[in-house]
């Protein structure tokens, strides 16, 4: 027999971004209960609004599986004596609650024992629900929980009804004074009454009082009412896909509205439409061919009426009549002539003026640019000039959701000044990427102004002590070095991580300067070491590559590639690293001398000279040209060679002047192997 379990967790409207991580943890906390108790069911499916958090529960077994325990009792020759039971036997086996002749000998650890095999006791399901539920649910992660009444119960809003239910059985039990029962209720503003559930009509049920707990449900409800909105008007709406998910976690029941705005505000950029629509009022613009039409689409919580458009409508006017009051009057000073209000506005109290940094940045990105091929360097230091000038502007000091809009505002306005878009996109891309989803910059003149950006604000928060704990990254310091990474990789930019943190710290006037550089230098091989890791190569291969070079990001992302599939022939990679694991071995702690090529004697260290000295200026060649797996082909050539010389030459011979030559050999050997990775950190499966 098996029935459906039904919960479902009635709240006050829970925040959009909470709902899906929390059903998830709530289903999860389920099933492990189940699983730990040894309860059958099948699927688990979840369900969620702001106004409650459901799981059901499929054929779930109305009581736990039947298990058989061993229990291990006396030594088997003190249970039996000349093949019969003694009364330590009869007393385990009464103790125990089995008949004596059930009792088996099995052996453990050399050892023979007589075991009891007991079935143990079987709880049915509903007592284990009512025991734990209240445990499941208080379990449920939400990035932020509240109290709210005096039990102290915490959770993300206030908990108003239960539904617990277990086929037709009521699962009675309370959560902060709220008792669980049958009821639920519907849509709180169209049809706010109770509604009696059953597990099998759940979803039907509370759909007719206009409620879709189906998030994919109400998601392809809401995507097919905004496209027939917009088609009324002969357009098509822009619709992000994290703002579909966000509104449609923000209604119970999807209704949409079709608004309109004076098409006077289409003359400001439509990055800031756009931005005016979605960040705040959650609108979904609406264009046609290409450019914004004067309409917005909005979901609502209600059945729509001339009011709830009206009022739409005046709250984006405002929102754009703000925009451009902000866009007309910051036109009347120019870009170019902001750059000097930058000296009123503090970057950092220990670090200065924005335009101190706006200085320390046209110089970064000035030394970059001279070691990056194929750049304009004007454009550089034009756009590393300008890169900050509008966080004087009032549309991103004072306009609150527009801020996010720094570097295409100021793009805009030097667009509007007639300046050259080259230096416009180093205005407005050196900001990217401003996380894990971003694009990269569309220009290398861009992205060499993002790389000084970056790693300025990183060496200056090091050298204030903003410095990055495990909990704690407030300025974001390792998502702009992850983005650094990015950019570095991706325009195959060759510089030496050491030389710009040495540069970088040079227009800083700080104490402590030498301590704080060895910090950085940490932060960055940690950074580097898990981009590494983060695409797919092994943490031993990111320490032998880190090990050898982290000064150069780009050769030491691609020499980990090249050995990530060199090691695909695995048995020839094994014998290759084992073999330079015995010449590190063998040169601990030695101190070395040069090698005389007369003293080699035996056939197997001329042999292995000879080779070595033949592959040397080949291989140097190929990493020259970042050649890597042809290098570490070269390299593997050696092995045999390796191999030969120990198992046929005595490095260590007692003859003072033939062993310190022979471990010179293998010094000479390993610096070969050394320009591309330290082997001796791979670990041998």
């Amino acid at each position: 027999m098996v029935r459906t379990l039904l919960i479902e967790i009635g709240t006050e409207e829970i925040p959009a971004g909470y709902l899906r991580t929390a059903v998830s943890s709530f289903a999860d906390g389920f099933n492990s209960l189940l699983d730990s108790k040894r309860v059958a069911r099948s699927n688990t499916r979840t369900f969620f609004t702001p106004r409650r958090l459901a799981i059901i529960i499929d054929d779930v077994a109305l009581s736990q599986e039947k298990t058989i325990k061993k229990i291990k009792g006396p030594p088997a020759d003190i249970a039996y004596k000349d093949g019969k039971p003694t009364s330590a036997a009869k007393g385990f086996a009464s103790g125990k609650g089995v008949p004596l002749d059930s009792l088996k000998i099995e052996e453990f650890k050399g050892k023979r024992f007589i075991v009891a095999e007991v079935e143990e006791e079987i709880a049915s399901t509903i007592t284990i629900l009512k025991d734990n539920l209240l445990e499941v649910v208080k379990n449920i992660k939400f990035p932020k929980k509240m109290r709210w009444e005096e039990t102290n119960f915490l959770f993300a809003r206030p908990i108003r009804w239960i539904v617990a239910l277990f086929g037709d059985e009521l699962i009675e039990f309370s959560i902060a004074g709220v008792k669980s029962g049958r009821i639920s209720m519907g849509h709180r503003l169209i049809s706010p009454g109770e509604i009696e559930i059953e597990p099998s009509n759940y979803v039907e049920n509370l759909k007719n009082s206009y409620v879709v707990v189906d998030y994919d449900e109400r998601e392809k409800k809401l995507r097919e009412m905004i496209l027939k909105k917009a088609g009324e008007v002969g357009g098509e709406p822009v619709i992000p896909e994290y703002l579909l998910e966000e509104v449609t976690n923000l209604i119970e029941y999807p209704f949409v509205i079709k608004g309109s705005f004076d098409e006077k505000f289409l003359r400001l950029p439509e990055q800031v439409i756009l931005t005016a629509m979605e960040s705040h009022q959650r609108y979904f613009p609406v264009k046609k061919d290409g450019n914004l039409l004067p309409y917005f689409i909005s979901a609502v919580n209600n059945v729509p009426n001339k009011d709830i458009i009206s009022g739409n409508e005046k709250v984006l006017e405002a929102r754009l009549e703000d925009a451009r009051f902000y866009w007309e009057t910051d036109k009347k000073i120019s870009i170019t002539d902001r750059v000097s209000i930058l000296d009123g506005i503090i970057w950092h109290k220990s670090l200065g003026t924005l335009l101190d940094r706006t200085h320390r940045l046209v110089k970064l990105s000035e030394w970059i640019g001279e070691r990056v091929p194929d750049v304009n360097n004007e454009v550089i230091k034009e756009g590393a000039r300008l890169s900050k000038a509008d966080l004087t502007t009032l549309m991103i000091r004072d306009g609150k959701e527009f801020t996010n809009l720094e570097g295409h505002i100021g793009a805009e306005y030097a667009r509007e000044e007639g300046m050259e878009e080259v230096i416009c996109r180093v205005i407005e891309e050196h900001y990217r990427p401003r996380n894990a989803e971003d694009g990269l910059p569309g220009t290398k003149e861009a992205a060499v102004v993002s790389l000084a950006d970056r790693i300025d604000l990183i060496i200056g928060s090091f050298l204030a002590g903003d410095i990055p704990t495990g909990s704690r990254d407030p300025l974001g310091l390792r998502q702009a070095f992850n983005g650094f990474i990015r950019i570095v990789v991706d325009f195959k930019f060759d510089v030496s991580m050491e030389e710009l943190v040495e540069k970088g710290t040079e227009e800083f006037y700080i104490d402590n300067i030498p301590n704080r550089k060895e910090e950085i230098v940490q932060f960055i091989k940690d950074r580097i070491e898990s981009y590494l890791q983060s695409i797919g190569i092994r943490y031993d291969i990111a320490n032998a590559v880190l090990s050898r070079g982290w000064d150069n990001l780009l050769t030491a992302t691609m020499i980990a590639n090249a050995m990530m599939e060199f090691r695909k022939d695995e048995d020839e990679f094994e014998h290759l690293v084992i073999g330079q694991k015995r010449v590190s071995n063998i040169l601990e702690g030695k101190k070395m001398e040069l090698m005389t090529e007369s003293l080699l004697k035996e056939e197997q260290e001329k042999r292995l000279y000879l080779e070595a000295k033949n592959i040397e200026s080949e291989l140097k060649k190929y990493i020259g040209k970042k050649r890597y797996l042809d290098a570490l082909n070269l390299l593997k050539g050696l092995r045999p060679f390796i191999d030969s010389l120990f198992d046929n030459v005595l490095v260590m011979t007692d003859e003072e002047e033939l062993r310190h030559n022979r471990l010179a050999l293998l010094y000479y050997v390993r610096g070969l192997f050394h320009l591309v990775a330290d082997f001796e950190e791979i670990v041998i499966d």
